[in-house]
């Protein structure tokens, strides 16, 4: 039975005007994989108020755990308590967690590209879309040092930018992330270059990532980890020549409802682990 849990969109549009632009906190956010089936689940701190983006579908929603407040039709407000299952109809949902509280989406659907299962699932406002372009400007701007030194490094080992580019485009040994797996990271919009990894949930230091090249074939983080002259990530190889991707500080999950950190390498680093050499000089 489905419950029409989802508030005005006029109310909504205007909380998202008044409180874009505020310090958002941490919603950690995990996605997990099986056949014919996607789970996007987020954990909201206690006490925290979340809007979420209109769904443009029904859906199956679990309350896991914890214990919130959501506003529906009429301004009315429903108390759920964990464990709970509910079915809701598409629109957008504001709710206040009472105690830490976490939530899950599940759709029916094959999609693993989790930019591709936003574009269908939601559909976000044009003063979103222009905060997140605003936010995306000043990043770029950031990381204009990292690029330089991306020429410098690739230079340094007797590359051009049309080699590597078409190394790193070659699709014969790309496959995806392992099926039936949880993902922490997500492949977005780089403001370093083209498509970068970004995490959705926190990641301790020196905890292992996620795989970066196995049995040869690269995985998407191998495919679109960026170069940083500060990274928080390196890559390391096990006995049987797999690559793993291993953090080496905190790196932040998403934030409200936007990206967490973006994982990045240094170059040097990857290139030294697969053997190349620097130009004019033998090793």
């Amino acid at each position: 039975m489905e419950e029409n849990i989802v508030a005005p969109q006029g109310l909504m549009d205007e909380f998202e005007c008044r409180l874009i632009d505020f310090p958002q906190t941490d919603c950690p956010v995990t996605h997990h994989f099986g056949p014919g089936v996607y789970i996007r689940e987020v954990k909201i701190p206690a006490g925290s108020l979340v809007l979420g983006h209109k769904h443009r579908n029904p859906h199956v929603n679990i309350l896991v755990s914890g214990r919130l407040k959501l506003m529906g039709e009429n301004n009315c407000i429903t108390e759920l308590v964990a464990p709970a299952v509910i079915s809701t109809l598409g629109g957008r949902k504001l709710a206040y967690a009472i105690d830490e509280t976490i939530w899950q989406n599940v759709y029916a659907t094959e999609e693993r590209d989790i930019e591709k299962l936003e574009e269908l699932l939601f559909e976000k406002t044009d003063v979103w879309k222009e905060h997140s372009e605003r936010v995306f400007k000043l990043q770029r701007e950031v990381h204009s040092d990292d690029r330089k030194d991306y020429l410098n490094v690739i230079s340094d080992f007797g590359f051009d930018e049309i080699s590597v580019r078409s190394i790193s485009e070659c699709k014969e040994d790309q496959i995806e992330f392992p099926k039936n797996t949880s993902q922490k990271v997500c492949i977005r919009p780089s403001a370093i270059e083209g498509m970068g990894v970004f995490a959705s949930y926190p990641i301790d230091p020196f905890e292992i990532i996620g795989p970066v090249r196995i049995q040869g074939k690269r995985t998407p983080i191998g495919r679109y980890a960026n170069h940083s002259k500060n990274p928080n990530s390196f890559f390391v190889k096990n006995d049987n020549g797999d690559i793993y991707a291993m953090s080496m500080k905190p790196i932040r999950g998403c934030v409200g409802g936007s990206n967490g950190d973006e994982i990045t390498v240094d170059y040097y680093q990857v290139l030294t682990l697969n053997g190349c050499k620097l130009k004019g000089k033998e090793q």
